[in-house]
């Protein structure tokens, strides 16, 4: 075994393989060569229980890595692979309870069993293109948490909701009747074995009305409207049909979530008028968030002017 810095490593055929890290830095650059050999594996459990790692960089030409190499890191936020990446271990990531960000290559071979176990705080994940594997799609069906999905390729985020099962005994026949909640679960049947279909994602919306809160069917009609990738004519009607009924609502969520971006896209698909704009100003009033009162007052003055008084004599 020699060793480069922090780093135990060996050369197998003709390339560097990480297989331990001795640190104790929160910032970690795994560097692309050693002693001039390409940096291409890391090892199994080469990182596990470093929950002092705060960020770390991985070499660009990673091509494998192995069971648990980052088990139980609870202090990394974000963890980006290369498009090199061509197999992950079983429990890569396990109990990474800080995760929150990673991203993965579309055509990955290999995701082990386990890849993000119990990293509760994953939110955000990035794949390269919309043409997936059928690793990376088991790798996000099995995902029951919510998530948003950013696809590098066709610069388009999409939001999934979570989902549940309820298992009931059927003591009688000795059964278990499986029972799902959440809209979860049909709009993961977008997620085929070798591609996003942006349709079956957009007709979700139709159904998920009576499982999913007003928040969240609010934040996917915006969503998809800002990132209209393959959005339809008829589906995008039907997300400005959403968001014109329940404008209030709407604004309500965006502004909870600092979302100022999506108000442009209100804008620009004149779904404003007279009526609700005044009311989005009283409603940025209320929730006390005079950058968006000033934003509702600009448009306000910009498509419809001063309001005259009128006094009655």
């Amino acid at each position: 075994m020699d060793i480069f810095e922090n780093f135990e490593f060996i050369v197998e055929n003709g390339n560097a393989v990480i297989k331990k890290y001795n640190g104790n830095e929160s910032f970690v650059i795994i560097p692309d060569y050693i002693n001039g050999f390409c940096v291409k594996s890391i090892g199994n459990e080469a990182f596990r229980g470093k929950g002092n790692i705060k960020d770390i960089v991985l070499p660009k030409n990673i091509y494998y890595a192995g069971d648990y190499a980052f088990c139980e890191c609870r202090g990394i936020n974000a963890l980006f692979f290369g498009d090199a990446l061509n197999f992950a271990g079983a429990h890569l990531l396990y109990n990474c309870r800080g995760l929150e960000k990673i991203r993965i290559p579309s055509n990955i071979s290999c995701i082990g069993d386990g890849f993000v176990k119990n990293c509760d705080n994953l939110k955000h994940i990035t794949i390269s293109s919309g043409d997936i594997s059928s690793s990376v799609s088991g790798f996000l069906n099995e995902l029951n948490s919510s998530f948003t999905l950013y696809i590098e390729s066709d610069n388009s985020t999409l939001v999934f909701p979570a989902f549940g099962y309820e298992y009931i005994d059927k003591c009688y026949s000795r059964t278990f009747e499986t029972i799902t909640h959440g809209a979860g679960v049909t709009y993961r049947r977008c997620i085929e074995k070798n591609k996003i279909n942006y349709d079956v994602y957009d007709l979700a919306f139709k159904y998920a009305s009576n499982e999913e809160t007003a928040d969240t069917m609010c934040f996917i009609a915006v969503n998809r409207l800002t990132n209209s990738y393959n959005l339809s004519k008829t589906y995008k009607e039907m997300y400005i049909k959403y968001v014109t009924e329940n404008i209030l609502k709407v604004l309500s969520v965006i502004i909870k979530n600092d979302n100022m971006d999506f108000v442009d896209i209100i804008e620009n698909e004149n779904i404003f008028t007279a009526d609700n704009i005044k009311e989005a100003v009283m409603l940025a009033n209320e929730m006390d968030r005079p950058d968006f009162t000033a934003l509702f007052m600009d448009i306000k003055m910009k498509r419809f002017g001063k309001t005259k008084k009128v006094f009655d004599i």
